[in-house]
């Protein structure tokens, strides 16, 4: 499990309940000082921690298939080796 927990992950969830708080107040937690509050700037934060979580899985994964395929196959250890007595 702590394998899928790494940074983009954390910011996505971040960003996720930014844009969750934000929806609910009505943009007005995630306004900046002096601008009016826009409704729509929730999304933004919402879509941006999908896409954020997303990136997560897919790093996750390719780097298990860099993995797996970097493994030499068949190459025999010096304890597994027999025909060296």
């Amino acid at each position: 499990m702590q394998r899928y927990l790494n940074m983009f992950m954390i910011i996505g969830i971040g960003l996720l309940l930014l844009g969750l708080l934000g929806a609910a107040t009505g943009g007005r937690l995630i306004a900046e000082t002096g601008t009016k509050p826009n409704a729509q700037i929730p999304l933004v934060y919402l879509g941006t921690g999908v896409l954020m979580i997303i990136n997560s899985y897919i790093s996750v994964h390719n780097q298990k298939s860099v993995l797996s395929q970097s493994k030499p196959e068949g190459k025999k250890t010096v304890t597994e080796d027999t025909s060296a007595q």
